[in-house]
């Protein structure tokens, strides 16, 4: 749902394709989600599902709660790449 007005409070945006617009103007492919957006700019900055993950999972670290599961451990990387290879080729 979208706040009065119809825009996302943060953003300031109806739809998530306007923020694709703004890195490149009539962006050629899809909208998808997840989606990190710069707040200042309003631009798109990825949608990289498999960066996205990999990012929050080991270097967002120091913002996850106390006691928080380890989503990455180091002893299954290996394994966990060798799948996610398989899914993402």
């Amino acid at each position: 749902t979208l706040d009065p007005g119809g825009k996302d409070p943060v953003l300031g945006i109806r739809y998530l394709s306007e923020a694709y617009d703004a890195r490149e103007h009539d962006y050629p492919g899809g909208v998808s989600v997840p989606a990190i957006v710069d707040v200042p700019s309003g631009k798109l900055v990825t949608n990289d599902y498999q960066q996205i993950t990999l990012d929050l999972a080991t270097e967002w670290t120091a913002l996850h709660r106390p006691g928080a599961p380890d989503l990455y451990p180091e002893p299954l990387r290996a394994e966990i790449d060798e799948v996610m290879e398989g899914i993402y080729r």
